[in-house]
């Protein structure tokens, strides 16, 4: 009986000690690559690759509540994002719009600028606009 009831509080102390929210001051923190994309339900392995040739271009960095993003060696954008730990909604406001030169830069520019969620960990992160639309960016490629 003794061993129900401690083992009772243990599993108690273990489900209450469970935080559900995300640390967001982890996870955006630092430089990531934009490794991969879906736009319009698609993937276009000629654009991921695209994306992976240059590891200077088509990066993301997270500094406090602001981003600069690398685009292409022609666009550079930067703005504020917000983020909700616990629902993993997530807002990012573009400073200026810029035209983008390429099919791609628009299509990432346009999954940051109408972000709506956000699921992952400082390593990898899928940042989307829809169900249909989304970025994954690595931390660990640079």
């Amino acid at each position: 009986m003794r061993r129900i009831v401690v083992l009772s509080l243990l599993i108690i102390m273990v489900m209450t000690g469970c935080n559900k929210e995300d640390d967001l001051s982890q996870i955006f923190s630092g430089t990531f690559k934009i490794t991969s994309y879906r736009y319009n339900h698609q993937y276009d392995n000629e654009k991921i690759k695209e994306l992976n040739q240059n590891l200077d271009l088509y990066c993301i960095t997270f500094t406090g509540n602001t981003f600069a993003l690398i685009l292409n060696a022609d666009n550079r954008v930067s703005g504020t994002w917000y983020a909700d730990a616990e629902s993993r909604e997530m807002r990012m406001t573009l400073d200026t719009d810029v035209q983008t030169t390429s099919e791609l830069a628009r299509m990432i520019k346009n999954i940051i600028k109408n972000a709506s969620s956000y699921k992952g960990d400082h390593n990898v992160v899928r940042i989307y606009e829809s169900s249909s639309n989304f970025i994954d960016i690595d931390s660990g490629v640079k």
